[in-house]
C-alpha cells in the first residue's frame, strides 16, 4: 500500500507543543490508514535556543514505518518543514504603535528627500520652466507645471503599487508584495541551509 505524504513549507507552533504528522505535512492514504497515520506524533517542538527548527521528511517516514512497516511513503513538494516558534501577542501595543510611528517618519522623510535630490540632480525645476514656456510662452506661471506633475507623482506612485484605494485594483500583488514574498522566502531558504 501507498501513502503520499506532502509536508507543509513553514509550520507556526509554540515550545512544547507534540505535533502530529498531520500537523506537518498532507497525508493521503487509504481511510483508516489515513486516519491512524495522520494521529500519529512526529515531534515535540523545543526552541531551547533559536526560534525555528528544520524538519526531514525522513523523520515523516520514519514515523510512518514504526505505524507500519510495508508501507511505501512517497514525498510529494518539499523535503524539509521549518517549524517557526509562534509570535506572542503580549507585546506592548503603546510601544508597538510607538515604533509604527517612527518607521512612518523615517520612511516618509527617506521618500521625501529622494524625490527632491532626484529633482535637483536633474534640475527639475528649469525643465519645468522650459516646458512652461513651451506650452504657455510664460515662463513665469510654473505653478501650471508643477501642480499637476506633484499630483501624478503621487498618484502615479499609489497605482504602481497598487493602494489606491482601501480595495485592491487588481487582484495581482504589488511589486511590494512580491519583494516581500521573495525576501521571505530566501530567508527561509537561508534557515534551512544553515541549520
Amino acid at each position: 500500500m501507498e501513502v503520499y505524504l506532502k509536508p507543509n513549507k513553514i509550520v507556526y507552533c509554540e515550545d512544547g507543543v507534540q505535533l502530529r504528522l498531520k500537523d506537518l505535512a498532507q497525508v493521503l492514504a487509504d481511510r483508516q490508514v489515513q486516519e491512524d497515520i495522520e494521529r500519529l506524533t512526529v515531534i515535540t517542538s523545543n526552541f531551547a535556543q533559536q526560534s525555528y527548527m528544520v524538519l526531514s521528511s525522513l523523520e515523516l517516514i520514519k514515523v510512518v514505518n514504526t505505524y507500519d512497516n510495508n508501507l511505501k511513503v512517497n514525498i510529494i513538494g518539499n523535503t524539509e518543514t521549518m517549524l517557526k516558534k509562534a509570535q506572542s501577542n503580549r507585546q506592548d501595543n503603546v510601544l508597538a504603535y510607538l515604533k509604527l510611528a517612527v518607521v512612518i517618519i523615517l520612511i516618509f522623510l527617506g521618500a521625501g528627500y529622494s524625490i527632491m535630490y532626484f529633482h535637483a540632480d536633474v534640475n527639475m525645476f528649469d525643465m519645468h520652466k522650459k516646458l512652461c514656456k513651451m506650452v504657455t510662452g510664460n515662463a513665469n506661471n510654473i505653478l501650471m507645471i508643477q501642480i499637476p506633475y506633484s499630483l501624478g507623482l503621487g498618484l502615479g506612485l499609489s497605482l504602481f503599487f497598487n493602494h489606491l484605494t482601501g480595495k485592491k485594483l487588481t487582484s495581482d500583488p504589488s511589486p511590494l508584495e512580491v519583494e516581500m514574498y521573495l525576501y521571505s522566502d530566501n530567508i527561509d531558504k537561508y534557515m534551512k541551509d544553515n541549520s
